[in-house]
């Protein structure tokens, strides 16, 4: 008697989840109990065919928050109904229970919002559903919160309410922070107003083609008010147009305030056309810096080899070499520093 009651008991559950579109695959995660409960009150409200449309995580989360049938069915109503979004918010909301953390109003505006990415639903309404926020920062915070799926060592539940108001900022997910990003002291750091304000005109100016490195980023972090406060002045004597090509030289030589305490006073003795063209690499950038070290030679296109060589001496104040360089440069360029070697010219020293 048992054995037949068992199998009646199973083929009223198949039967009652078929109708309600209940996956079959639910059965090995819940027990028959808790199925055929929600599957009944799936059809009791006839929302079997809405529920089929739903995918398997957005089912298998009504089992666990069954109360959120009766906010289904007022959605079901709605003209902004999409299974998908409905789906995802589901999918997403795992151990949560969204029929008692959140009105119908609330749920009904974050899903009929079409700024809100499907698979951010839920995040959006976790932490930014009470943040007033425009259609331009939710377009920024969507894009921010690609970004921060990048970081494998925190995610958006590790920030606190000041830094995830961050995402919502275009420096975030900009090129300029794609590296520093990753580090979760990053962001604490960006609560400092001053250093805050230093890294967003920076993020601004340095367009798509400059990228912050950790060794940078300590440097401007150290010394952020000194900067911040040099940096404005000189770029106040460099065309707009060359903005991006000076950050970059500026930043990949990592001497950042020397280099800024220098071009204060050697940017306002130069002529036009030097300002213009000082920043073309970094050798005629350093020459710049140093005194104009190699003032008249033409280094824009120099090869990766005499580029590097020069910058050793410029940086390491090789004066005798630069000299010979200046005096001898089309030798130079053809056949490098051996041909000082080769002339009898002493190299000791270099």
């Amino acid at each position: 008697m048992r054995f037949c009651e068992r199998i009646l008991k199973h083929m009223m559950l198949k039967k009652e989840m078929e109708k309600a579109c209940v996956p079959d695959s639910l059965l090995k995660d819940y027990m028959e109990e808790e199925l055929l409960d929600l599957s009944r009150k799936i059809n009791q409200i006839e929302a079997g065919e809405q529920i089929g449309k739903l995918g398997e995580e957005a089912v298998s989360y009504l089992v666990r928050d069954q109360g959120f049938l009766h906010c289904l069915v007022q959605l079901l109503q709605e003209e902004c109904y999409d299974p998908v979004r409905i789906s995802s918010l589901l999918a997403w909301a795992k151990d949560s229970s969204l029929s008692e953390d959140y009105g119908y109003e609330e749920l009904l505006s974050v899903l009929a919002d079409d700024q809100i990415d499907p698979d951010r639903i839920y995040i959006y309404l976790k932490y930014f559903r009470l943040v007033p926020l425009t259609e331009e920062e939710k377009g920024y915070l969507m894009r921010g919160l690609h970004t921060l799926d990048e970081c494998e060592k925190f995610s958006i539940g590790d920030l606190t309410d000041k830094e995830r108001r961050l995402l919502t900022e275009p420096m975030i997910s900009g090129s300029f922070l794609r590296k520093m990003v990753r580090d979760r002291d990053f962001w604490k750091r960006l609560l400092d107003p001053e250093y805050y304000s230093l890294i967003k005109d920076l993020s601004v100016k340095a367009g798509r083609h400059v990228c912050l490195m950790q060794r940078q980023e300590k440097i401007l972090w150290d010394h952020a008010e000194v900067i911040h406060a040099g940096l404005r002045e000189v770029l106040e004597r460099i065309p707009m147009e060359e903005t991006v090509i000076f950050l970059r030289q500026w930043l990949d030589n990592e001497a950042l305030v020397y280099d800024l305490n220098r071009l204060k006073h050697v940017i306002l003795k130069a002529p036009a056309d030097k300002k213009l063209s000082f920043m073309k690499t970094r050798v005629s950038y350093l020459s710049f810096l140093y005194g104009d070290i190699l003032e008249g030679v033409d280094v824009e296109y120099l090869s990766e080899e005499h580029n590097n060589l020069l910058v050793y001496a410029i940086t390491h104040k090789k004066k005798h070499f630069l000299s010979l360089v200046k005096e001898n440069f089309r030798d130079f360029i053809y056949f490098g520093w051996r041909i000082f070697c080769w002339i009898g010219i002493p190299m000791s020293g270099f």
